[in-house]
């Protein structure tokens, strides 16, 4: 320290003591001395020992007893230089094995050895039992599972007469890998095929089923896939596997339509490594690719018409949207290898898009007279997505409103109409049609490409709560026309979207002749010419 500011030196060095005899430290090999009373035979007892006069009164208690240390024998030194050279106390060293034991072998003593030697015999004794029952459990699990097997085979034999094959083919996949644990299974080529089918009509039920049967994981089924190499371009090993199933179909699964339509992509380059290029550019099958950068994909898809099945076709990468000479290329080749199997759709169904419109109307020549374009020598008819249809409907009504007729006749179909409907209804307790909002007359941005918010305002509920104010002399008489404007509409859109043969609502059967949407085109026959936006 310093003794002038009286603060402590930055470099002061500490100083070191050397302490002559300085005591070792307490640890494992030097014990605590304890208290512990010497064992006297009846000649010492008799005689009083005169080692135990010669102690010195320092080295006693008040009861007469010796101190004696425990281990090891380091401690033992200390105490006897501790005691006078004359002093012939009894020094015991104690083991902690057992209380009162003053035995200790010493580190190389023959019973040591043969003790370790005894350890070493047990323990390899041990192993080799266990070994003995290893074998012998694998040798009966190996019996269980034969015997298991057998049984399996007879109780599979018996089933055969009993149900059908494809679900005695379940039953037989689910023993054979109950048996399997659950990372040593393996799938056959058609167990991984019903699975893919189970999953891909719902992953949430087959989900479920996983929890109850042995099924292959999600992974599995995505490196099955894996394996099936799809480019752009129409796959000729698709249109094979086509042709076989169609073979099998009868003639009324066999009419079907043929869809198209474009779908947004985000702009990316990958690198394929199996075809060794670069994925991402503007590619067209057989018809070769660009430098652009695809930010569309065009599907073609193929479904049935009497009977519920659909399978993709083909697709391509595009820039922006196709070319109508381009468009017109891939549908006839499409058309072409769909008749190769014995199968032409009936029509072609897609949106309203600038480049179908264009491709339809300038090089196919399709009109309101001839609503179908040639191919080679027969006609496939065109029709507009319906759903599509609806919501360009929705739009153009609320932009520029509708008038049918003329002179006297002239009828005003109004969007305010919808507006005030919507402004009287709101503050009803029970409403008219409450799945009207805000959002399907304001229409924020993207809305207009929801097709189910032009059918909830293009709907009957609506047509008749405005026909209703009309008769109560809430809203004028010309939201009349607006009322049967959306109620026709309704029907239209009702009859595109049947799916079943029989239904209880008048347009929610299929179309036949006679039936209900037939009836209703027939009578708005002479409603759809003087209809103009």
């Amino acid at each position: 320290m310093n003794s002038k500011h009286d603060k402590l030196i930055w470099n002061a060095v500490p100083t070191l003591f050397d302490v002559p005899n300085k005591p070792a430290p307490v640890t494992e090999k030097r014990r605590h001395v304890v208290k512990h009373a010497p064992e006297l035979n009846a000649s010492a007892k008799s005689s009083k020992s005169p080692g135990l006069k010669n102690i010195p009164s320092e080295h006693k208690d008040s009861t007469n007893e010796v101190l004696v240390v425990k281990e090891p024998f380091s401690a033992a030194v200390t105490i006897s230089n501790v005691l006078p050279a004359s002093s012939s106390a009894n020094l015991e060293l104690v083991n902690d094995r057992s209380e009162g034991c003053s035995r200790r072998f010493s580190f190389n003593s023959s019973d040591k050895k043969k003790l370790k030697n005894e350890i070493v015999r047990l323990r390899n004794q041990l192993r080799r039992q266990k070994e003995k029952d290893k074998q012998k459990s694998k040798y009966n699990s190996g019996l269980t599972r034969k015997q298991e097997a057998a049984s399996c085979d007879r109780l599979i034999a018996e089933l055969c007469n009993h149900l059908p094959p494809s679900t005695v083919s379940f039953l037989k996949t689910q023993i054979n890998m109950g048996l399997v644990s659950k990372h040593g299974r393996r799938w056959t080529v058609d167990e991984k095929m019903f699975a893919m089918s189970v999953f891909y009509q719902s992953r949430k039920s087959y989900k479920l089923l996983q929890n109850i049967f042995c099924m292959p994981s999600k992974r599995t089924l995505q490196r099955t896939l894996q394996n099936c190499s799809l480019y752009p371009g129409f796959s000729k090993q698709l249109f094979d596997t086509l042709k076989i199933k169609m073979q099998q179909a009868s003639e009324k699964a066999k009419d079907c339509v043929l869809m198209f339509d474009e779908m947004s992509l985000k702009r990316k380059l990958v690198y394929n490594r199996e075809r060794d290029c670069i994925e991402g550019f503007e590619d067209f099958g057989i018809l070769g690719t660009t430098q652009c950068i695809a930010d569309h994909v065009l599907v073609f898809m193929l479904r049935g018409v009497s009977v519920k099945w659909k399978q993709p076709l083909a697709y391509f990468f595009v820039s922006g949207s196709v070319k109508p000479t381009i468009l017109r290329q891939l549908l006839h080749d499409c058309l072409a290898k769909l008749e190769e199997i014995e199968l032409l759709p009936k029509a072609v169904i897609c949106d309203q898009g600038p480049t179908n419109r264009c491709y339809m109307e300038t090089l196919e020549k399709v009109s309101v007279s001839q609503p179908f374009l040639f191919h080679g020598c027969k006609k496939v008819y065109v029709i507009y997505d319906p759903p599509h249809l609806l919501k360009n409907i929705r739009n153009n009504f609320k932009k520029h409103d509708f008038v049918s007729g003329s002179g006297e006749n002239r009828q005003n179909v109004c969007w305010k109409h919808v507006s005030e409907f919507y402004a009287f209804d709101r503050n009803l307790p029970i409403r008219m049609a409450p799945r009207l909002t805000d959002k399907h007359l304001d229409m924020p941005p993207f809305t207009s490409m929801r097709v189910n918010l032009a059918a909830q305002v293009l709907s009957h509920s609506v047509a008749a709560g405005i026909e209703t104010l009309c008769h109560l002399g809430k809203l004028d008489r010309d939201a009349e026309h607006t009322a049967k404007f959306i109620d026709l509409f309704d029907k239209i859109f009702n009859a595109c979207n049947s799916r079943t043969i029989k239904s209880s609502q008048p347009m929610g059967h299929a179309v036949s002749n006679g039936s209900g949407p037939v009836v209703m085109m027939c009578s708005s026959k002479t409603y759809w010419p003087t209809c103009k936006s």
